[in-house]
């Protein structure tokens, strides 16, 4: 009988950013616009914003064609490059490449 435990529960996982089906965890930040066709359905102003996102994602480049699909959904333009941290996943480990949690941030755009 082994006395090693098994590696493979959440926990563990998760403590190396990862999940199960070998999806990495990340936190996105990206400043652009919020179009003003969708600014009644996001629950914002139309004009400049900070969007911040939890990304599951099985490598930064896989990033932005979610991270593209989303802001369309929402009526948001991206207007700077995007900013993407390796972090700690707030909720269990997804099944497939994944945004959750995305909140925008209306900001003044500088001139």
């Amino acid at each position: 009988m082994s006395d090693t435990k098994p590696t493979s529960s959440w926990s563990l996982q998760t403590r190396r950013f990862q999940s199960f089906d070998g999806l990495c965890h990340y936190s996105v930040l990206v400043g652009g616009e919020i179009v003003p066709q969708y600014a009644n359905d996001a629950g914002v102003r139309a004009g400049g914003a900070v969007l911040w996102a939890s990304v599951w994602a099985f490598d930064p480049a896989d990033i932005g064609d979610l991270l593209c699909d989303h802001c369309d959904m929402i009526g948001f333009r991206i207007e700077t490059p995007v900013e993407v941290f390796t972090t700690k996943p707030k909720q269990g480990g997804a099944e497939v490449a994944s945004i959750y949690g995305a909140r925008l941030i209306p900001c003044q755009k500088k001139p």
